[in-house]
């Protein structure tokens, strides 16, 4: 950005003016050839798609299982939606993104909100693999218990875990502890 802004001399054999025209006509030619004569089909979104990969999924007949692929996403680098690019591959899949997302609210911490891009399993036969994906996208969360009130409200069931005192050869003791 600051070599276009300053201009300086010597880059070129042409005022700078003259080879940015050329540029941005040669990247119109090249959208339109690609993508149509629309440039609201050139939005960066669909240009460069965001692909959620799982490493399961670099194999062909397994991607369908393990990605999450393809949906329209701004962003780069520099953006509050972060979707950094390869400056060598600019419309590849971007190489990061939030990959968590959370809202707290101090002092009404109840009203807490979180999201993960895919959702909370690594799991792609679990119903929470991609669960949240549509809220991540929409910039929205689900509750974050807080108060004894709200998790109370939010708990479905709980794993009381207790200690052995005597070690892994002796019975078991100890107070529960959650």
């Amino acid at each position: 950005m600051r070599l276009i802004q300053e201009q300086p001399e010597g880059w070129f054999s042409r005022p700078w003016p003259e080879e940015l025209a050329d540029a941005l006509r040669e990247a119109v030619r090249a959208l339109r050839r690609r993508y149509g004569d629309n440039p609201a089909r050139w939005a960066w979104g669909r240009v460069r798609p965001l692909r959620l990969r799982h490493p399961l999924g670099e194999r062909a007949f397994l991607r369908w299982v393990f990605n999450i692929e393809p949906i329209p996403w701004g962003g780069d680098a520099h953006t509050i939606s972060q979707a950094a690019v390869d400056p060598t591959d600019p419309t590849a899949n971007p190489l990061s993104i939030a990959s968590l997302r959370m809202v707290l609210d101090v002092g009404n911490w109840d009203e807490a909100r979180f999201a993960l891009p895919g959702g909370q399993s690594g799991n792609p036969l679990s119903p929470h693999y991609d669960d949240l994906f549509p809220l991540w996208m929409r910039g929205q969360g689900v509750p974050i218990a807080w108060s004894p009130e709200r998790i109370a409200q939010a708990t479905r069931a709980e794993l009381w875990l207790m200690a052995d005192r005597e070690g892994p050869e002796g019975g078991v003791g100890g107070e529960p502890s959650r």
